[in-house]
């Protein structure tokens, strides 16, 4: 037993001897060529590797950044759409306000002045709400 635990180790001892050894000797040229060979194969894989990654990516990062666009574009027609409301509803809150004061300046006036005067604010009004209506569609 003893014996074959001494062989095992020496053998163990050549064996790290023997590669330790075979680590500093020159390799020939033949020998570097086909290493060097191989290590660009390698090097251009990665690469190629990377590069189809990198492309990935890029496709991943211009549909995230167009369906943001899309949002972006459908919030800004909201917005748009719904400051024409606002401000039609200016416009129309202008509007009535002017027939008010208009009605009753007509207040003034008696008899068919007053019914011709009531009348113009009225028709003034019809035709400023339907300008205004038909600016803000």
């Amino acid at each position: 037993m003893f014996i074959r635990s001494l062989s095992t180790a020496i053998l163990g001892a050549l064996c790290v001897f023997g590669v330790s050894m075979g680590c500093d000797r020159a390799e020939s040229p033949a020998e570097v060529r086909d290493d060097v060979s191989d290590a660009r194969k390698e090097a251009a894989e990665q690469v190629a590797d990377a590069r189809g990654a990198a492309a990935e990516k890029t496709a991943e990062v211009r549909r995230e950044v167009a369906d943001e666009a899309k949002d972006v574009r459908a919030a800004a027609r909201d917005g748009a759409e719904k400051l024409n409301d606002a401000s039609l509803d200016v416009a129309m809150a202008r509007i009535e306000g002017e027939r008010k004061i208009s009605t009753e300046r007509c207040e003034a006036l008696a008899g068919d002045a007053q019914s011709a005067c009531k009348s113009s604010a009225d028709a003034t009004y019809e035709t400023a709400k339907a300008q205004a209506e038909r600016f803000f569609e």
